[in-house]
C-alpha cells in the first residue's frame, strides 16, 4: 500500500556517508507552486492597468493569493530545515555543517541575481526598476548584506 506522502530519492546526498537523503516530493511540488505563484503576483503587480478596469480587477483577484507563497515558501522550508536538524541531531558539528552547506546553497544564485540586477541596471539605465536614489555603492552593499528590502522601505 502506497503512503499519500512518499519519499523519493534524489540527487541531494550526504557527502560524508556517501547515502541518498530521501525527499518528500509532494512538498517539493508545494514550495514550487509558492515560488510561481509570487513570481505570477510580481509580473502582474508590475504589468496590471493601475486603475479601476475590470482588467485591473480580474488581474488582482486571480492573483492575489501568489501573495501567500512567501509564507508557504517559509513554513515548508522550516519544517523541512527543522527535520535535518533533528536527523542529524547526534552529529558533533551540526551547527557548523548546517550552516556552511547552507551559505553554499543559498550565496551563489544570489550573487547571480544580484550580477543579474546590475546587468539590467546597466543596459536599461535609471528607471523605476533599477533605481540607486541612495547611489550606487549604498545599493550594493545593501544586496550584498540581506538588506535590500531594508533600503527600498526607506525609498518609499
Amino acid at each position: 500500500m502506497e503512503s499519500s506522502i512518499r519519499a523519493v530519492n534524489d540527487t541531494d546526498h550526504d557527502v560524508s556517508r556517501g547515502v541518498l537523503r530521501d525527499r518528500i516530493a509532494e512538498l517539493d511540488g508545494l514550495r514550487a507552486l509558492a515560488v510561481l505563484g509570487v513570481l505570477i503576483w510580481h509580473l502582474t503587480g508590475s504589468m496590471a492597468p493601475r486603475d479601476d478596469s475590470y482588467l485591473a480587477e480580474i488581474l488582482m483577484r486571480g492573483t492575489v493569493f501568489g501573495r501567500t507563497g512567501v509564507d508557504l515558501f517559509f513554513i515548508l522550508s522550516g519544517y523541512l530545515i527543522i527535520g535535518i536538524l533533528i536527523d542529524k541531531r547526534e552529529s558533533p558539528n551540526l551547527f557548523k555543517v548546517f550552516y556552511i552547506r547552507r551559505l553554499f546553497r543559498i550565496w551563489p544564485p544570489y550573487l547571480v541575481l544580484v550580477a543579474l540586477y546590475w546587468l539590467g541596471y546597466w543596459l536599461q539605465g535609471e528607471s523605476e526598476a533599477f533605481n540607486t536614489r541612495h547611489g550606487w555603492l549604498t545599493q550594493l552593499a545593501a544586496q550584498l548584506s540581506f538588506n535590500w528590502n531594508t533600503l527600498m522601505a526607506l525609498t518609499d
